[in-house]
């Protein structure tokens, strides 16, 4: 791809390679207010485990006075949208490469600078900044997001307001990024790219969340009508899912002014993304206003459950929000409902403030395979059938079958190839199963040998009448059992020809041979000897002479 380099506005400073980014982990802009510059901000990207919330690292990006962003005023919480890149190994950010000529509360998108700095984080914490020229003087710049072009280079698209939605090309290995190309002037507050389309967000009016005409344009390209809701004010951030065939998008809004009507919106689509409708929304922070509305999103499948990470509204001491939704993806939500979790991951500073969140590189944000159905096992005899399917399947190779019998302790047992990009169904039989309770896993593996396990499934295969011995004598019932597994307690009862109990004794059953000695005078006759437990039955008929 041929490329103008901006030779003249180009500087990269690799620094912060102290340390490496733990993969699955949370990545959060904070800004920190400068003292003599009220509205303007240092800027760093702070590291946070998603579970317990414990820190884990800092990187400054303001070393070297070129890398800022707005603070302050309502309008200046528009901006610091942090992205992770679709291959999960890049960060980029997008700011402001000088301070306010002097002290007070001067704007920084008021000072009518002649360039930005693009920043890119790679999973060692170096950090690359690059001044350019896509967004000047009073255009609002509000953040990036890249994708890889097959080359080592990264297609990447700077929005923001005024210059709206530009294309370049960015180089990791030389530093550069190519002079920028009009996408489309639309006043963009956040752009993402999801199943390989650009999506983008408008506060302007009732747009709401747009899709672009051309999947990943590099040129001039249209926006489609204003989806997902006409209605929809104040949109920022957003994060979208294939649940089977069908969509569901969460969209974070927050108003200048904020109020209670701001939260984290949820809408669904049946017919690949042509028609949105709206399913409820969740607050924030209902006791404090300003902090009730979401700016800035992430999300993933965790745990077969849409998951979805967001920072909260306000300007200062906001918070990032873990938000799992279990429900189907055409239930209205609201805080209350069931299936609804959220908790808080962390809260900023007092002092500063939140903006972007992204996952850390190298975390697993896209599954290759999407399952419509997930995995189950039933058991047959002295078999287990297995059953799952997919709606999509991308840069997948195969689904290895996983088996356990105690659901800690799995081995492989067999696999399936995949290789059909709108999903299959799929069965597998584990033939001879041992008695007791199976536990079953799928591994699904792509093509790059990452792997992704769902389940697990369970069955109980009940041990049958051939693993049930009884030898009885004048003075006792000697009664033998042979299992494959640890069963929990269970019962031995001797009834007569009538029914009527003539012993009965708790048991455990333990893997192996099991011998039960039950000490009674028996008469001769027909008897019938019985144990029980959970999952388990068998019934032996016995006579004495």
């Amino acid at each position: 791809m041929k490329k103008t380099l901006l030779t003249f506005f180009a500087l990269a400073i690799a620094a912060c390679a102290h340390a490496q980014f733990t993969p699955n982990n949370l990545v959060v802009t904070k800004v920190t207010p400068n003292s003599t510059y009220n509205r303007a901000a240092t800027v760093s990207l702070e590291e946070y485990a998603p579970i317990g919330g414990a820190a884990v690292s800092s990187t400054n990006l303001s070393i070297g006075d070129d890398f800022y962003l707005p603070y302050g005023s309502a309008s200046n919480q528009f901006t610091g949208y942090l992205n992770l890149s679709t291959d999960q190994q890049l960060l980029t950010l997008y700011g402001y490469n000088q301070l306010p000529p002097s002290a007070g509360n001067t704007e920084l998108f008021s000072i009518n600078a002649p360039s930005r700095t693009f920043v890119a984080v790679n999973a060692n914490q170096t950090v690359t900044k690059i001044v350019t020229n896509a967004h000047t003087n009073a255009n609002v710049n509000r953040g990036a997001m890249a994708y890889p072009l097959g080359d080592g280079t990264y297609g990447t698209y700077l929005f923001g307001h005024g210059a709206g939605t530009r294309y370049s090309v960015y180089d990791p290995t030389s530093a550069t990024l190519s002079t920028s190309v009009s996408v489309n002037s639309l006043n963009t507050i956040s752009a993402k790219i999801y199943h390989g389309k650009l999506y983008a967000s408008s506060q302007v009016g009732n747009i709401g969340v747009n899709a672009f005409d051309a999947n990943l344009p590099t040129a001039a390209s249209s926006v489609t009508s204003p989806a997902p809701l006409l209605a929809l004010t104040n949109a920022h951030d957003f994060v979208l899912f294939k649940i089977g065939a069908n969509q569901v998008m969460y969209v974070g809004t927050a108003a200048s002014a904020a109020t209670a009507a701001d939260g984290l919106f949820k809408y669904y689509s049946t017919d690949h993304g042509a028609t949105w409708t709206a399913a409820g929304k969740i607050d924030g922070n209902i006791s404090t206003v300003a902090d009730n509305g979401f700016r800035f999103l992430t999300g993933r499948i965790e745990n077969d459950k849409i998951t979805i990470y967001a920072v909260t509204s306000n300007n200062t001491t906001n918070s990032i929000k873990k938000i799992t939704d279990e429900t189907a993806y055409n239930t209205t939500i609201g805080n209350a409902t069931v299936g609804i979790t959220i908790s808080n991951v962390a809260t900023a500073p007092t002092g500063s403030g939140f903006r972007g969140l992204a996952f850390t590189p190298g975390t697993t944000v896209t599954l290759p395979v999407t399952l419509a159905e997930k995995l189950s096992a039933k058991a047959l005899g002295t078999h287990v059938a297995l059953s799952w399917a997919t709606a999509s399947e991308q840069h997948s190779n195969r689904f290895e079958i996983w088996h356990a019998t105690n659901g800690k302790d799995f081995s492989q047992i067999g696999q399936r190839p995949t290789n059909t990009p709108n999903g299959a169904k799929y069965s597998f039989t584990h033939n001879n199963a041992p008695k007791g309770n199976n536990y079953y896993q799928l591994q699904q593996v792509d093509q790059d040998g990452q792997r992704t396990t769902y389940g697990p499934a369970v069955a109980f295969v009940a041990l049958s009448s051939a693993d049930f011995t009884v030898k009885a004598s004048r003075t006792g019932v000697s009664l033998q059992l042979n299992s494959e597994q640890a069963l929990k307690v269970g019962s031995i009862s001797i009834t007569d020809i009538t029914g009527r109990v003539v012993a009965k004794q708790q048991v455990a059953i333990a893997i192996g041979i099991n011998q039960y000695e039950l000490p009674l005078t028996l008469a001769k006759g027909v008897y019938v000897a019985t144990v029980k437990g959970e999952g388990l039955q068998l019934v032996k008929k016995f006579a004495l002479n």
